[in-house]
């Protein structure tokens, strides 16, 4: 029996259209795959497939980093995340106007963290969540999202602001039957590389929200 990863895989190969990417080689596209479902109650999601030990822990270290407005290559090292290096080189980060080991202000720490209002103040998205999850557990806008559209847009007179756009992070959480629940959904994927360590992060993160309030 397929796990549900094993079949993700199996869809994306079978039913997939290969399609041109910036990147060096093309990748098999399928939209709206089947969704990866898990009971942490039943234990923490990990595949078995290839070795994890060389990642989990960045990738943990990574949305840490990611909620507490990380944005440079250095900071993200502060939280034992360290594998951002090949996208912010002085020639990436040049194309967009951005200083060395600048993600930018498009990129998931200054959206989660410092999402930029119409007022011109930030605002703090994670604090805000967590916030009306206490307040208001019944609600269904505990709502976050890593996509700031003004600085992801590469259109004639605009200059995109993010080395790379954010891929995963649209997260909606709710409060079902006395359980918090987390669903995580993204725009793209690299499912072999890295869905595996998307599973980690999202599922770390609900295992940090989750003591705070109890449930």
């Amino acid at each position: 029996m397929l796990s549900q990863y094993q079949n993700l895989l199996k869809t994306i190969l079978d039913n997939g259209v290969r399609t041109h990417t910036q990147q060096e080689t093309d990748a098999i596209t399928y939209i709206a795959p089947p969704p990866l479902r898990y009971k942490l109650s039943e234990g923490f999601p990990l595949i078995t497939e290839r070795s994890i030990k060389s990642f989990w822990k960045q990738a943990v270290a990574e949305i840490i980093g990611f909620m507490n407005g990380a944005r440079t290559q250095e900071e993200l090292e502060k939280y034992g995340c360290r594998w951002w290096h090949p996208w912010v080189t002085e020639a990436k980060t040049k194309k967009r106007g951005l200083e060395t080991g600048d993600l930018g202000p498009g990129s998931y720490g200054a959206a989660f963290h410092d999402f930029p209002t119409a007022e011109g103040e930030s605002f703090n998205q994670f604090a805000a969540v967590i916030q009306q999850i206490k307040e208001r557990p019944h609600l269904r806008t505990h709502f976050i999202s890593p996509w700031i559209p003004q600085y992801n847009f590469r259109i004639e007179g605009r200059t995109q602001k993010v080395v790379v756009c954010p891929c995963h992070g649209w997260l909606h959480l709710r409060i079902l039957d006395g359980k918090l629940t987390l669903h995580m959904f993204q725009r793209s994927a690299d499912v072999p590389v890295g869905v595996p360590a998307n599973m980690v992060q999202y599922a770390a993160l609900l295992m940090m929200i989750r003591p705070r309030h109890g449930i």
